[in-house]
């Protein structure tokens, strides 16, 4: 092979991988075109109907993913990490809760105590 087809291979394979990557970048404008204008034009055509059916899309979804994870973890790391985000969400509303009422210095032992709730819940009942 001479060093001149060594460089019109060079060069062939160069514009090969140019022509790859536009290709590539066409059919993922073509494709997201497809996706996002109905989208798009159901979303501003009626916003309430999208709104209501995007949000039943996330809850079953959401739905499954939790039905999944269920179904795989065992039952006492579950129920573990069960608490836990009730733990979580029981802080941030009564913190939530405080702020609102104007007791802001009452949040302090509500993040104490679940502070310690959760420490007990995570590390406190953990398999060996």
């Amino acid at each position: 092979m001479t060093k001149l087809q060594q460089i019109i291979n060079g060069y062939k394979n160069l514009l090969y991988f140019i022509f790859k990557i536009l290709m590539l970048l066409a059919l993922c404008l073509v494709i997201g075109s497809i996706i996002v204008l109905p989208l798009w034009y159901f979303a501003t055509k009626a916003p309430s109907v999208y709104t209501t059916v995007v949000f039943i899309l996330i809850t079953l979804f959401c739905g499954y993913r939790l039905y999944r994870i269920c179904k795989k973890t065992p039952k006492a790391v579950l129920l573990r990490r069960i608490f836990q985000i009730l733990i979580l969400i029981a802080t941030l509303t009564a913190c939530v809760a405080c702020v609102f009422a104007g007791h802001r210095i009452l949040c302090i032992p509500v993040l104490l105590v679940s502070f310690l709730l959760f420490g007990l819940c995570t590390f406190a009942y953990r398999e060996h």
